[in-house]
Formats: C-alpha cells, structure tokens, sequence
C-alpha cells in the first residue's frame, strides 16, 4: 500500500529509510506521524553553527587541511572519525550508542549482550 502519491514526499520518505507499520484499525481512523531530524542532520546543523569548524570545511575545500575530509553526508570528518562538538548532541549520541542491546567499543574485539 502506497501512503501518499505526492512523489517528492515519497522520495523524502524513502531516503531517511522511514518504515511505516499500519495497526490493526479501522481504515477510517487516521493516525499521526511524527518526523525527527537525525542524528546526523542535528550534527550537522551543529557543525554549521560552530566558527572553528567552518574554518577547518574551508580549509578542506582548498586543498589546506589533509588531515580532515567532508565526507558524502556532509558531514566534517577528522581521519574516520566524525568532528563532535560537546553538548547536547554529543551526549544524545552516547545515549543512544549506550543504550542499544548490542555494542562494541571501538578497539574492542568482540560484542557483547547488554
């Protein structure tokens, strides 16, 4: 079942991988969907907001930081590690890390159940 035909919504829809679960209701009865940004839409906005970090992008877009990428997200990178600065999406990202049923620590060698 199709939710919209309104193509661009669709696309949206189909790029941040939301899934729909329809409940056993009625037909009738109509639901609401709540969208939150990302993860990484919120860093991003938070990179975008931070000077030092603006500097260090354009430094990566001519050539003057090699130590440093813009990765296909859009999101700046230092090495393979994402730039994060500290606050409220740094700590709603170990949160999140945390709090999964299966983590790893990076250097770790292997998963454990939590």
């Amino acid at each position: 079942m199709q939710i919209t035909q309104q193509k661009e919504l669709f696309e949206q829809m189909r790029r941040m991988d939301l899934m729909v679960i329809r409940r056993a209701i009625s037909p009738d009865q109509l639901m609401v969907m709540q969208i939150q940004p990302t993860i990484l839409e919120k860093i991003r906005e938070v990179q975008s907001g931070d000077f030092k970090l603006q500097e260090f992008r354009e430094q990566v877009k001519v050539g003057l930081r090699s130590d440093m990428q813009i990765h296909a997200d859009g999101t700046l990178h230092l090495g393979n590690r994402i730039c994060m600065l500290k606050g409220e999406v740094r700590q709603e990202v170990l949160a999140e890390a945390h709090s999964l049923t299966y983590s790893i620590h990076p250097g770790g060698r292997r998963c454990t159940k939590t």
